[in-house]
């Protein structure tokens, strides 16, 4: 998979799936808005993707509450200047 260029918008990457796609993303290249309510977790991801050739953008936030998603995807788009979400 050959993602360079590409944004990727994934939820719950402090553990389990979330976690392993936030892996796989960034070992291919993606810009990663990683979502997770558990900072400590969040923070773990964060520091094990960092040699990939993508990159994370943490953003602590619960993805149960629409105003929690609201302010992450501005922050996101603050963060990251996308050339396609995926």
């Amino acid at each position: 998979m050959n993602l360079p260029g590409k944004v990727a918008v994934v939820t719950g990457v402090g553990a389990g799936i979330g976690a392993a796609v936030a892996d796989i993303f960034a070992a291919a290249g993606a810009r990663i808005v990683g979502l997770e309510c558990n900072a400590q977790a969040l923070d773990r991801t964060a520091r094990r993707v960092a040699g990939n050739p993508g990159e994370l953008h943490p953003i602590c936030a619960y993805v149960s509450s629409e105003q929690s998603v609201g302010l992450a995807f501005q922050k996101s788009q603050r963060d990251t200047t996308p050339s396609t979400f995926w």
